[in-house]
């Protein structure tokens, strides 16, 4: 298949497309002190763009648009109209060129609910939208214990399974350990979710005993250390100790 590489001065050709990225100003800049310096990779690296009513729309490389622009070189680009921004999306997620949060808005542009809610839960508790994206999908709040779901966060294909769940869990854990600066942790998180599994915690009375004692509980490592914390607390001038995992 023959590729041909189009170039033009006419930027106002070009059109940003629904879900693409915002521009990284301090990507921009970088790139321009590149070219000022010598360093010009524009004419090796064209844009991919699709046509439409003799529009351009810019599926892929918007920043060097905008670089085109500021430095006064003419845009490089190919005509592609098969790909679909779901497509570029995929493509990016191999390379690793987006961030977690690139993916995210694409989706939601896109419409896709489930990405909507994400964003809603992941900013509501405070937590990292990786950390949210397992919890909500497989219930797991460890970001990134689940490679299946980074796949498919960056594929379109992220969808809600544990809504209740996770609600339940995050605030069951801001409830009782919100005063400390390590209660979004998601191994302390993790650590809840175990108690309250096993069904042996009283979390009123943990409560009560952090209330007593607050100085006992320090932020750890991992999520058994976590379990043993909150136990001595649990029992902390108890007479009888209480095994609670």
């Amino acid at each position: 298949m023959e590729i041909n590489i189009h170039q033009t001065k006419d930027y106002s050709l070009f059109d940003s497309i629904t879900g693409n990225r915002s521009i990284n100003q301090g990507k921009v800049d970088k790139i321009v002190k590149d070219i000022e310096a010598g360093f010009n990779m524009l004419p090796y690296c064209p844009i991919i763009v699709s046509e439409s009513n003799g529009r351009l729309q810019v599926i892929d490389g918007q920043h060097r648009v905008v670089v085109s622009n500021k430095t006064g070189n003419p845009v490089y680009y190919v005509i592609c109209n098969t790909l679909t921004l779901k497509q570029i999306a995929m493509l990016n997620s191999r390379g690793e060129k987006w961030k977690t949060v690139d993916f995210l808005n694409c989706y939601i542009n896109l419409g896709i609910q489930d990405y909507k809610d994400l964003k809603v839960v992941a900013a509501k508790h405070g937590i990292q939208l990786r950390n949210a994206t397992d919890m909500l999908m497989f219930n797991t709040p460890a970001a990134g214990s689940n490679q299946n779901s980074v796949e498919k966060f960056q594929s379109g294909e992220f969808q809600i399974r544990y809504l209740e769940e996770t609600e339940q869990i995050l605030n069951l854990t801001n409830d009782i350990f919100g005063r400390y600066t390590f209660s979004k942790d998601p191994k302390l998180i993790a650590a809840v979710q175990v108690l309250q599994k096993n069904k042996k915690c009283d979390f009123e009375r943990l409560k009560a005993k952090i209330a007593q004692a607050p100085m006992n509980m320090d932020k750890c490592a991992n999520t058994k250390l976590y379990l043993s914390n909150i136990e001595r607390v649990y029992n902390f001038k108890s007479q009888a100790r209480e095994v609670i995992f």
